[in-house]
C-alpha cells in the first residue's frame, strides 16, 4: 500500500480583538467534490496567546458506521509571526474516511475549545478499464469487469458508446487478473478468447498510477445475434377446447446478486412483450448440506434466490402483469455438491431414504408456506428422489406409499392452489402421482421427434403424435389427471430433435459453461421447427393443461440448450400463446385422450 502524506495548512489570524474575545477555532468543511484531496486548509482566528496546537485523528473503514481514534499529537508554535503550520501524517490508508479536529493550547497549558471535525477521504490509486465491443450488445446488457480475486464489477456506459470501470485500491507492482463479461451469471457471458477457454484471464502488472487499460472484445462467448433470425411456420391452427391452459417461462436455477435488479426487471418485460402470462420461479428453501451423514438446513441461499430476493422477483413479475408459479427444489450445497452427489450414488437402506424424504418434505413444505403467504396459486414440486437408486421394486413401492400418504398431505396442508410435480417416474412402482393432493401430473418432456438429419415438419409432427400417445396420453389414462409439461424442452444444436442417439451426445453439447463445441453447431431453425411440430400435437390434446419452457435466461444467450430467449423458437412460443389465448374455454377439462391428426392447414 502506498504511504500517504497529508499536509495540513493552518492559516493564522493575528487580530488582537479575536484574542481578547477568545473565539473558538473553526475551519472550512470540504465539499463532496473535494473528497479525495491530499491537503486541507484550516483557518484559526485566535492566535495571539497560542502556545501550541493539539490534533486528534480518527478513521472509518468501508462498511463501518463509526469512527475509531487512531492518533493524537501536538504541534508547538515556534514562531509567533509565522502564519502557516505544516505537519505530515504518514501511513494513512487509501480509500478511507477520516475526521480531524484540533484545539489551541495557551500559556500554562490551558486548553482552548476544540474545533468542529474536518471530514475528508484519502485519494485512491486506481486503474480505469475502458471496453469497446466489436459486436453490438443487447439493449439490456451491462458489461462487467470480473476480477480473479474480487468478482464482477459493473461498467458505466460512456457518451461515445464505450464502457468504463475504475478499480480503486491498487498499488504499483500489483498483478491484475481480469476478464470482461457481458452481464454476469458465471462464464456464459464471458468474452471469448482463442482458443476458447472459460478459465482464461487477462493479466497485467500495475506500473504508473493512475493507469488506463483499453480492451476491445472481438467476440463474446455464446453471443451472436446474427444467428437469431429464422422462419416461424405457425399458422391459424385450431386449438382443442379446454378450460384453461398455462404457458410459462422458467427462470434459471442459478441466480447471483448480479441479476438482482436490472436483469430481473428487463427479463420480466421481455417475457411480457413475448406474450407470456406466467413466469416460473425456482426456489430452494433448504439445502442438502451433506449426504453422509444426511443433513439439510435453511440458510443464506447460494446461487438461488434468498427469501428477500425471491420477494423482489415476485414484485417485478406481478408489476409487469405476470402470474408467478413457484418451482420448489432441494438443491445440493454448491460448496460441497460433488461430494454430496457421490455419497447419494448407489443404493441405500430404507431408513436412509426415509430420512432423505423427511428433508425433502420439509423443503417442499417451507416453499408451500411461502406460496401461501404470497398468494401464489400454482406450486411445482421437484421430486429429487426420482434420481436415486433403489434396491428393488418393494423399496420403490414403499417409498411411493410414504410420499402419497405421509409427505404430500403434510406438504399440501392448507394450500388451496394447484399442486403439481416437476417430473414423473414412468416406473409403475412409483404411483404417488395418484395422491389426491396432486392436481396435475407434471412431466419434463423432451421428445425425440425425428431419425433424420434433415427433418421435415410433417415427419416431426407424426413422430410427436406417437410420443404423445405412448407417453402423455398413457399417463393421463393411468392417473386420470391433467398432464402439465413442467419442462417442455428441445435443444438447439444440429441433430438435437432426435437424429442422434442420446448415448452419442457429450455432456458439454448443451452446457453453456463449456467452450463452444464445433462438433455440435447451433441450429436454431431445427429447434423452432421441432417446437412447432410438438406444439401442434399439444394443441390437439385437451388433457394437457400447460407447458413451461426452461432455462429462460436473464439475458440473451445464443447457446445450444433448450433456452428460447431471442431465438426463432421464442417466436414460435409467442405465436402459440396467442392461439391458446384465442381458443374457446367453455368446455370442461376432459380426462380422456382426444386429438386428431393434421398434416396440412
Amino acid at each position: 500500500m502506498k504511504r500517504w502524506c497529508i499536509v495540513f495548512i493552518v492559516i493564522l489570524n493575528l487580530g488582537l480583538s479575536d484574542a481578547a474575545q477568545a473565539k473558538p477555532a473553526k475551519f472550512d468543511t470540504l465539499a463532496d467534490a473535494a473528497i479525495g484531496t491530499t491537503s486541507v486548509t484550516v483557518r484559526y482566528y485566535n492566535i495571539a496567546a497560542t502556545k501550541k496546537f493539539q490534533f486528534q485523528l480518527w478513521d472509518k473503514r468501508a462498511g463501518r458506521t463509526s469512527y475509531r481514534s487512531i492518533d493524537s499529537w501536538f504541534i508547538k508554535r515556534t514562531n509567533k509571526k509565522k502564519k502557516i503550520f505544516e505537519t505530515p501524517i504518514a501511513d494513512l490508508k487509501s480509500n478511507r474516511d477520516y475526521r480531524l479536529r484540533y484545539r489551541p493550547i495557551y500559556g500554562g497549558d490551558r486548553p482552548g475549545l476544540w474545533s468542529n471535525y474536518l471530514l475528508f477521504r484519502t485519494k485512491n490509486q486506481s486503474v480505469t478499464f475502458n471496453l469497446t465491443s466489436a459486436v453490438t450488445l443487447a439493449t439490456d446488457d451491462v458489461p462487467q469487469v470480473v476480477m480473479a480475486d474480487s468478482g464482477p464489477h459493473p461498467m458505466t456506459l460512456q457518451n461515445d458508446g464505450s464502457w468504463s470501470f475504475e478499480l480503486e485500491g491498487v498499488s504499483r507492482d500489483d498483478v491484475i487478473q481480469f476478464v470482461l463479461s457481458r452481464n454476469f451469471l458465471s462464464t456464459i457471458g464471458y468474452e471469448q478468447f482463442e482458443p476458447d477457454d472459460p478459465t482464461a484471464w487477462r493479466e497485467f502488472t500495475v506500473t504508473d498510477l493512475p493507469l488506463e487499460r483499453n480492451v476491445t472484445v472481438e467476440q463474446w462467448r455464446w453471443f451472436d445475434p446474427s444467428v437469431s433470425s429464422g422462419t416461424v411456420s405457425t399458422d391459424a391452427w385450431v386449438v382443442t377446447d379446454r378450460d384453461q391452459f398455462v404457458v410459462s417461462a422458467m427462470l434459471p436455477s442459478d441466480y447471483t446478486d448480479a441479476s438482482d435488479s436490472y436483469l430481473v426487471a428487463s427479463t420480466m418485460q421481455t417475457l411480457a412483450e413475448a406474450g407470456f402470462n406466467y413466469v416460473t420461479i425456482p426456489y430452494s428453501a433448504r439445502f442438502l448440506l451433506s449426504a453422509n451423514p444426511l443433513t439439510a438446513e435453511s440458510r443464506s441461499n447460494k446461487n438461488t434466490p434468498s427469501t428477500e430476493q425471491l420477494e423482489s422477483i415476485l414484485t417485478e413479475a406481478t408489476s409487469t402483469g405476470l402470474t408467478p408459479i413457484l418451482y420448489l427444489q432441494m438443491k445440493l450445497d454448491p460448496d460441497n455438491a460433488d461430494a454430496i452427489a457421490n455419497d447419494l450414488a448407489g443404493t441405500h437402506d430404507t431408513s436412509y431414504l426415509t430420512s432423505y424424504l423427511t428433508e425433502w418434505r420439509q423443503t417442499m413444505r417451507d416453499g408451500v408456506e411461502f406460496a401461501m403467504a404470497h398468494a401464489i396459486t400454482t406450486v411445482v414440486l421437484e421430486p429429487t428422489f426420482d434420481t436415486l437408486e433403489y434396491s428393488d421394486d418393494a423399496q420403490q413401492q414403499y417409498i411411493s406409499f410414504i410420499i402419497a400418504n405421509d409427505l404430500l398431505p403434510m406438504i399440501a396442508d392448507g394450500y388451496s392452489g394447484i399442486l403439481t410435480s416437476g417430473a414423473v417416474n414412468n416406473d409403475g412402482d412409483f404411483s404417488w402421482y395418484a395422491a389426491s393432493q396432486l392436481d396435475w401430473v407434471g412431466i419434463n418432456w423432451q421428445p425425440d421427434l425425428t431419425d433424420s438429419l434433415e427433418p421435415t415438419m410433417a415427419n416431426m409432427y407424426t413422430t410427436a403424435v406417437t410420443a404423445v400417445t405412448n407417453e402423455l396420453a398413457s399417463l393421463n389414462a393411468l392417473y386420470n389427471k391433467p398432464i402439465y409439461l413442467a419442462g417442455f424442452t428441445l435443444a438447439s444444436w444440429d441433430g438435437a430433435a432426435g437424429a442422434l442417439p442420446a448415448s452419442l451426445v457429450p455432456t458439454n453439447a448443451v452446457d453453456p459453461a463449456e467452450p463452444i463445441n464445433d462438433a455440435y453447431p447451433r441450429d436454431y431453425q431445427e429447434q423452432a421447427d421441432a417446437y412447432e411440430a410438438a406444439w401442434r400435437v399439444v394443441a390437439d390434446s385437451n388433457f394437457i393443461v400447460g407447458a413451461t419452457t426452461q432455462r429462460y435466461g436473464y439475458f440473451d444467450i445464443h447457446d445450444t440448450t433448450e433456452a428460447i430467449r431471442n431465438k426463432p423458437a421464442e417466436q414460435v412460443w409467442s405465436r402459440w400463446i396467442d392461439l391458446f389465448s384465442d381458443a374457446p374455454t367453455t368446455v370442461l377439462l376432459l380426462a380422456s385422450f382426444n386429438f386428431s391428426i393434421h398434416f396440412s392447414r
